[in-house]
């Protein structure tokens, strides 16, 4: 049968007329959701969905590990240590977390150190015995001479003492010197000027080839020697050179004290040489010579 057929032999015009509208309008009804089904899919129809059940895990035996961290190591204490050394450090006074001003967050505190055990009331301990000096197995008496002065020549000096024997050797300032042995009480040593060149106190011992013997020891002075005590201020010069003059200024007097060539001064220094610059001394007594510079004399 033909959907929008004509009428029947039993309906009138118009009804046939409103059958076919209503046919028209459902086939156009059915085409609309069919084209929205295909649009929009299943959602526009709220079809139903099955709620997935799952399963309650077992507990297993072997703890679970953070698969993040399972296949890192564990860092060692030297790593450790390394962070913290070479960490910076930084302390901002102004901020609110920061330690009060004067206080030293790093510093630790270290106990002293507890005093030794003392019984109440204090017994002071006994004081102990000094031990004697051991008595030398040989033995200085003196020595002569006993002082010389500083810049002598050489010269020969004799130890007198007991119990010396023939390998015994002197020292002087703990230099050996030739040594010749006289007696068991009497020794000589010949000292040379380069150990008296300069002021100073010479310790003087004796001992044996082995130093099982020894002495004492005893002291020898090496004096300054005595020098002018007045200063060269300017001559008076004579035709070649003959009876020049010589004056000097000494330490207390006003008038200065002059003299010629050979003429001795202060009872030992003989006056050898002059010149507008300076004049030299030997010294009558031991021998020493003394230079002294022209001083000037301001008015």
């Amino acid at each position: 049968m033909k959907l929008f057929g004509g009428k029947t032999g039993t309906e009138s015009g118009d009804a046939a007329a409103d059958r076919n509208k209503m046919i028209a309008a459902i086939v156009l009804g059915l085409l609309a959701l069919i084209s929205l089904y295909y649009a929009f899919g299943r959602s526009l129809f709220g079809s139903t969905t099955k709620t997935a059940t799952t399963a309650t895990p077992k507990p297993s035996a072997t703890p679970s590990r953070n698969t993040e961290t399972a296949d890192e190591p564990m860092p060692t204490q030297g790593e450790q240590d390394f962070v913290y050394a070479t960490t910076p450090i930084v302390y901002n006074p102004g901020m609110n977390s920061a330690p009060d001003a004067g206080r030293n967050i790093f510093a630790f505190y270290e106990p002293p150190v507890p005093t030794p055990y003392s019984p109440t009331p204090y017994v002071e301990p006994p004081p102990s015995t000094p031990v004697p000096t051991p008595t030398p197995p040989m033995l200085i008496a003196f020595v002569s001479p006993q002082s010389v002065y500083a810049g002598s020549k050489a010269f020969r000096m004799e130890v007198n003492g007991t119990k010396f024997t023939p390998d015994s050797q002197v020292y002087f300032n703990q230099t050996p010197v030739p040594t010749t042995f006289v007696t068991p009480e009497r020794l000589t040593a010949e000292i040379p000027a380069s150990m008296i060149a300069n002021a100073t106190t010479a310790s003087i011992l004796v001992r044996n080839s082995t130093g099982e013997l020894y002495t004492n020891q005893v002291m020898m002075a090496v004096n300054a020697p005595p020098k002018p005590e007045f200063q060269y201020i300017g001559l008076v010069a004579r035709k070649l050179a003959n009876n020049d003059t010589a004056y000097f200024e000494q330490k207390g007097k006003d008038e200065p004290l002059r003299a010629r060539l050979n003429d001795v001064l202060a009872g030992r220094f003989r006056l050898v040489s002059i010149s507008p610059e300076e004049t030299k001394f030997v010294d009558t007594q031991l021998g020493f010579s003394h230079g002294s510079e022209r001083h000037q004399v301001h008015a």
